[in-house]
């Protein structure tokens, strides 16, 4: 059997079995409930460190750009810079 189609058979026997896991009439609509409510709290995990990571990089973006000013204004005011 060639590579590729050993892949596509794999790739098919995988998404059977998880259609068949996910839709199995007994214990599927647990499996299903437990699915949604792990992926939301996976979102909220990544909601939340974004939240926290942009906040962090918009405190670093207004520093650095005070200091560039400041920086500006005390060259600008500087008599011996001659500018």
């Amino acid at each position: 059997m060639r590579l590729r189609t050993w892949l596509t058979f794999s790739t098919g026997a995988a998404v059977g079995a998880g259609a068949v896991y996910i839709l199995d009439p007994d214990h599927g609509a647990q499996r299903r409930r437990a699915a949604r409510q792990q992926a939301l709290q996976q979102a909220r995990s990544g909601a939340a460190t974004a939240l926290v990571e942009g906040r962090r990089r918009g405190e670093e973006v207004v520093t650095a750009a005070l200091t560039g000013y400041r920086h500006a204004r005390v060259t600008s005011d500087d008599p011996t810079t001659g500018a």
